[in-house]
């Protein structure tokens, strides 16, 4: 199950930057073309890698049954450390408007679980229809990322392949700002996550739109509320008799608050809750037919300009996941499990 394919979504996005960049219109007052260049390097720990319930992390350290969902991860806990670089190339037109193009990398380390490393490629192309009004594209790839060991059934014993993907995301965003206090935007996006191999059934097609906005009521004070519903279909297999289908729809809603204190410091107080229905129809299907899972997250982080376009920030972040159906024999990540990240980030713009 593809979205696009690769090479096509590589074309797509370039050849909108080219002929964005090359054919704009030229106008009096149109000024000069500008790169700017930003890297971040953010460095995270996190209590439980793999989102496991607490049933699942007394099995981690089982060499063989059920422990072999864990083969190749060292550890249940991670220190990620992910490096960024970001050009950015805009070009002035006439209104004071701007047509920018660009490509980001991200490489993700860790430093116990060296399987989960990870590369992924963004091309975002923005462009300012008026003062007030932006869209922007990106188109994101992910050549090669593990989720964890998924099971299979193969000759009728159940065993844990290695789940490895590919991901392809492309988003259309639309942003206008009403005056200096008050901004909206709403966005679509598609992704397409391709397994493979005896891992196709969980394939995925995934859609989603969102609607955010920001208000500022006085000069050092932001407020932001975001609402967001997905909707992620998969391919159905044969679990026995059972016709096992994965597919779910999300609702979410997140706000947060942004201070800005004395000595040059920011404060951003973010949550989020969100609640996932599987929409399979199989009722001997016990795991998902007719649960509602409940995702809560709560984040804070705290950050300061500390020279010329370096910007250093620290963070914390709590996760908690709830569902209504207790299933012994479910997938490790399928209910409920707890998580608690925190670490730094620095990031510098030229």
């Amino acid at each position: 199950m593809c979205l696009i394919s690769k090479k096509r979504l590589v074309c797509l996005v370039v050849c909108s930057v080219v002929w964005g960049l090359a054919a704009a219109p030229a106008k009096a007052g149109e000024g000069d073309v500008k790169v700017d260049v930003e890297v971040e390097l953010e460095s995270a720990f996190t209590d439980n890698v793999l989102h496991l319930s607490e049933e699942r992390l007394r099995e981690f350290s089982q060499t063989d049954g059920p422990g072999q969902r864990f083969d190749d991860f060292e550890s249940k806990s991670d220190l990620a450390t992910s490096l960024a670089a970001a050009v950015d190339v805009r070009r002035r037109l006439a209104g004071k408007r701007d047509l920018s193009a660009g490509i980001s990398l991200v490489y993700t380390a860790h430093l116990r679980n060296r399987v989960r490393d990870y590369l992924e490629i963004e091309l975002p192309l923005s462009w300012e229809l008026t003062r007030d009004d932006r869209i922007k594209l990106t188109g994101s790839w992910i050549p090669s990322r593990i989720k964890k060991r998924l099971k299979v059934e193969v000759g009728g014993a159940d065993v844990f392949r290695k789940g490895d993907f590919s991901q392809i995301e492309v988003e259309l965003e639309w942003k206008h700002h009403f005056n200096k206090l008050f901004s909206l935007e709403v966005s679509v996006a598609a992704r397409s996550r391709e397994f493979g191999g005896d891992l196709s059934a969980r394939d995925l097609v995934g859609y989603s739109s969102s609607l955010a906005g920001e208000w500022k009521p006085i000069k050092w004070l932001t407020l932001s509320l975001e609402l967001e519903v997905a909707e992620i279909e998969t391919d159905t297999e044969l679990d026995g008799a059972v016709e096992e289908d994965r597919s779910y729809r999300t609702a979410e809603i997140g706000p947060g608050v942004e201070v800005k204190v004395p000595m040059g410091f920011r404060i951003k107080l973010g949550a989020s809750y969100r609640l996932k229905d599987y929409t399979t129809s199989e009722r001997l299907d016990l795991t998902r037919h007719r649960r509602t899972d409940e995702l809560s997250v709560w984040e804070l982080e705290v950050s300061r300009k500390v020279a010329s376009g370096v910007v250093v920030t620290l963070f914390v972040e709590g996760t908690r996941n709830r569902s209504d159906r207790d299933d012994p024999n479910s997938e490790s990540d399928e209910e409920g499990y707890e998580e608690t990240t925190f670490g730094f980030s620095v990031s510098a713009e030229f």
